[in-house]
């Protein structure tokens, strides 16, 4: 029985009592067909009695009404009995078929048959006989008469009788079948409990303790506990119990690699309950805040949050209940030192778990290295670029002679000290600048502007540079067009892209600026304008970093001048600005265009 499988145990437990249940009906069935033949046998005797008393009368009656026709001399006694006459004959018949299926009563029956007959042919006998021929003859068919009546009395006895017996033998035959029937639903019914009972406690004692503890393993399993030994066996239960095993010491690796992930992880992992008192946290707090895991466990995390944030930062924690997404913010912590850190938030809420996991990154290296930026474009901004704007003016009354004439060796100090102090003073604007726009510090002055005069403009504030190394600047304007800009900031982008493709591109080559009208998809109209140089052109892997502050990108070979690397990053963030894009394609020593597009109606910008 233990080696048995699950499904051959069902099998068991099902075949058993239905083989049983099988068992009991065809026994009732058996009995139930006993007592019918029994009731049959006793309705058939009671036929016999009904037909025997029926039989009786009839001839009776008729005997009577041919006596006293005689002795009173009235036909019209016996024509009212000679209506039932034929009743007679049908209960003879009736009598005759049932004879046939009474068995031992059978031959009674028939003489009681035949002595009716006897008795029906003496009265007709008698009927017959003329009154006026009444003698002799007639008083022998009378003395007959009487005789097969009263020999008709006598069978009559027996054969009712005989029925009365058959019936109480049906009876006695049917109340006892009545009671074996009773007493094999009862033994049925004890045999059903004990059945049930013993296969419920084979069932609990074999199945029902496997069943009992691969639900326990399960639910341990779910709660991270450990399981109970290995069943035995190679049944289902057993198979799927070793499954249960396997997939334990898998979860069982996982959350260990999931918690050693977690403890050596740079950022701070912890959990919150709905009061926002903190359950679980990794071992980052040691690192970072200086806490022992013990310490923060149970503490609200309010009460580590800097009072100026401590609002803001409750708020955001109750507003992620109602979030399906995470939700990001800012604020500062305390450390185990009293000092404040700088953070930025992730936090999610767990509906299952009824908790708020939160990531706390730790920013306060580049909040410090943004409030030194800050510094030191203030610093360039007020410090640097006053002395600087000074000293060109001063050099320039030198180089006008008001203050006397410069000998020609002064003349050519005096002039390249401008160039410098103006490089100087155009890298601290653009210092400037850049980290204004990347601060969203762009106001737009947008008007309708002619691009054709827009293009001529950028390419005579760059002709005496082009001149200098003998490059031609080719302007192509698509048709006349119109769009909406801010004009400086444009020209801006247009000296910036003109100015890098003739610093690129080699003597006595050519720069063509081409301009058209572009539809996008939705039908919008886009201003395109293209650089196109002659230079060495830039390398693949370098394409993407055409546009960021401080890269210089190229060739790399000698004869490439270098700048400040803000030109271009300025470039991309004046063209954003407008609702644009900017871009660069470019076959190695086959030049490079630089390109970019804005809408030609400056939605929302005027």
């Amino acid at each position: 029985m233990t080696s048995l499988g699950l499904t051959q145990k069902i099998i068991l437990l099902v075949s058993v009592p239905l083989i049983v249940e099988m068992l009991f009906l065809a026994t009732i069935s058996a009995s139930l067909r006993q007592a019918g033949e029994a009731l049959e046998q006793e309705t058939r005797a009671v036929e016999a009695l009904v037909c025997v008393n029926g039989i009786l009368n009839d001839v009776m009656s008729r005997s009577a009404a041919v006596l006293l026709k005689r002795s009173l001399k009235d036909p019209s006694i016996y024509l009212d009995v000679e209506s039932g006459y034929e009743n007679l004959q049908k209960s003879t018949m009736k009598l005759r078929e049932l004879a046939r299926d009474t068995g031992p009563a059978a031959r009674e029956i028939e003489s009681f048959l035949a002595a009716i007959e006897e008795i029906t042919d003496s009265a007709e006998t008698f009927q017959l006989s003329e009154e006026e021929s009444f003698g002799v003859d007639s008083v022998i068919v009378k003395e007959r008469l009487e005789s097969s009546l009263r020999k008709l009395d006598g069978i009559r006895k027996v054969v009712v009788e005989e029925q009365l017996r058959q019936r109480e033998k049906a009876l006695s035959r049917e109340n006892e079948l009545r009671g074996h029937l009773i007493l094999a639903v009862e033994i049925a019914a004890i045999i059903d409990l004990l059945l049930a009972a013993g296969i419920a406690l084979w069932f609990s004692l074999t199945t029902g303790r496997r069943l009992h503890i691969l639900a326990t393993n399960t639910a341990s399993i779910a709660l991270g506990k450990g399981l109970e030994k290995p069943l035995g066996g190679a049944d289902e239960l057993a198979r799927f119990d070793g499954v249960l095993h396997d997939l334990s010491r898998a979860l069982k690796i996982a959350r260990q690699q999931e918690r050693a992930m977690i403890d050596n992880t740079a950022e701070v992992i912890c959990s919150l309950d709905e009061s926002f008192k903190i359950t679980e946290s990794n071992r980052a707090v040691e690192r970072r805040l200086g806490f022992r895991q013990e310490e923060l466990r149970g503490a609200n995390l309010l009460t580590f949050i800097h009072p100026d944030d401590r609002e803001n930062t409750f708020e955001e924690l109750e507003k992620c209940k109602g979030e399906a997404d995470e939700l990001s913010f800012s604020s500062r912590m305390r450390k185990a030192d009293g000092k404040f850190i700088y953070a930025d938030w992730v936090v999610q809420w767990s509906p299952a778990d009824r908790s708020v996991f939160c990531v706390i990154h730790d920013v306060t290296e580049r909040k410090e290295a943004e409030q030194l930026k800050q510094e030191v474009i203030a610093m360039v901004s007020h410090d640097l670029r006053t002395p600087l704007t000074s000293l060109a003016v001063g050099l320039e009354i030198l180089a006008e002679g008001r203050h006397g004439e410069l000998s020609d060796r002064g003349k050519r100090l005096v002039d390249n000290g401008m160039v410098s102090i103006k490089s100087l003073i155009s890298l601290t604007n653009d210092l400037i600048d850049i980290e204004r726009f990347e601060a969203g510090m762009i106001n737009l002055d947008v008007e309708l502007v002619d691009v054709d005069s827009l293009i001529s403009e950028a390419i005579e504030t760059v002709r005496s540079a082009a001149e200098s190394r003998k490059i031609v600047i080719e302007k192509s304007v698509k048709g006349e067009i119109f769009a909406e800009m801010d004009d400086e900031r444009i020209q801006r982008v247009l000296v910036n892209l003109i100015g890098n493709a003739i610093k690129f591109t080699p003597s006595g080559r050519r720069i063509d600026v081409i301009a058209r009208i572009l539809k996008n998809v939705s039908g919008e109209e886009n201003l395109r304008i293209e650089i196109i140089d002659q230079g060495p052109g830039i390398p693949p892997d370098q394409v993407d970093l055409v546009f960021e502050k401080f890269r210089q990108v190229g060739t790399g070979s000698e004869g490439e001048k270098k700048g400040s690397g803000l030109g271009l990053a300025i470039s991309k963030e004046l063209v954003i600005a407008h609702d644009g894009k900017i871009g660069v394609t470019s076959d190695p020593g086959q030049g490079s265009t630089f390109w970019f597009e804005i809408p030609v109606r400056q939605q929302g910008k005027k």
